[in-house]
C-alpha cells in the first residue's frame, strides 16, 4: 500500500513537472511571437523580387553569340524579351498585391541581387521605387525587418526569413496558400486529384488557388490579404 501511495505522488510530481515544462515553453514562444511582431511593426518588410537575373543574363549572352545562327539568335531574343516582360509584371503585381492589402508595416521593394546587401545591413541604395527603378532615398529606417518572397516551387507560396535569412517558424502568423474550400466531399474515385488538391481519409480534400501567371495578381492579393488578417489576429491574441 505503502509503495502505492508511494508511486501515485512520484507520478503526480513527474507530470505537474511537464505540465510547468510545457507551459514555460509555451510562454517562451508567446513572447517570442510578440517580440518579432513588434519588431515588424516598428520595422520593415523587406519584399524580395525575383529579377532572374541569371536566366536573362544568359539568354543575352545566347542572343549574341557568334556561334548561333540568325534563327537560334531570334529565338533567343524572344525568349529574352518574353522573360524580361513577365519579371517586370511579376514585380508590379507584387507591389500591387501588397499596396491594396498589406499596412501591418512598413513595405520596402529590392530585387534578389541585392540581398547580400541586406544582409550585411546596408540601410539603403537598393530599394525600388513603384517603376522598379533604384531609388537611392528609400532607406530602411532602423535594423528591425522581415524579408519575404515568392517562392515559384510547388507548392507556389510567399515564404517568410529572419534577418539571418533562415525561415520564420510557427507559432509566428506565416503566409499560407490560399484556399479556395477546407473540405470537398469527393462522390467518385478520384486517384489524383491534382497538385492544388490534398486529399483527405474521410473522402474529400482540401482545395488550393492554383498560381499561374495569368491570376498572379490575385493570387498574390489573396494570399498577402489573409496574412495581414493573421498578423492582426496574432497581435490581439497574444
Amino acid at each position: 500500500m505503502k509503495f502505492q501511495l508511494l508511486t501515485t505522488l512520484f507520478l503526480v510530481a513527474l507530470l505537474s513537472i511537464a505540465v510547468s515544462a510545457q507551459s514555460e515553453k509555451h510562454d517562451l514562444k508567446k513572447e517570442s511571437v510578440l517580440q518579432q511582431l513588434a519588431q515588424l511593426q516598428k520595422g520593415s518588410l523587406v519584399v524580395r523580387l525575383s529579377s532572374n537575373h541569371r536566366k536573362i543574363t544568359e539568354l543575352e549572352r545566347l542572343a549574341n553569340s557568334p556561334d548561333a545562327n540568325e534563327k537560334s539568335k531570334a529565338r533567343f531574343k524572344k525568349m529574352l524579351e518574353q522573360t524580361r516582360t513577365e519579371t517586370r509584371q511579376e514585380g508590379l503585381d507584387v507591389m500591387k498585391a501588397f499596396a491594396n492589402n498589406y499596412n501591418f508595416s512598413k513595405v520596402l521593394f529590392m530585387y534578389d541581387t541585392a540581398s547580400v546587401q541586406l544582409k550585411k545591413g546596408v540601410m539603403g541604395g537598393y530599394f525600388l521605387n513603384k517603376d522598379l527603378e533604384v531609388d537611392p532615398s528609400i532607406q530602411l529606417e532602423n535594423g528591425n525587418w522581415l524579408l519575404i518572397y515568392f517562392r515559384h516551387e510547388s507548392p507556389a507560396s510567399f515564404m517568410l526569413l529572419d534577418q539571418a535569412f533562415e525561415a520564420v517558424q510557427h507559432p509566428f502568423p506565416l503566409p499560407k496558400r490560399p484556399v479556395l474550400s477546407k473540405f470537398v466531399r469527393d462522390p467518385f474515385s478520384v486517384e489524383n486529384p491534382g497538385d492544388g488538391a490534398i486529399r483527405r481519409p474521410s473522402g474529400g480534400f482540401t482545395l488550393f488557388m492554383s498560381y499561374s501567371r495569368k491570376n498572379q495578381l490575385k493570387f498574390f492579393s489573396v494570399q498577402i490579404s489573409n496574412w495581414q488578417r493573421s498578423l492582426v489576429k496574432a497581435k490581439m491574441r497574444f
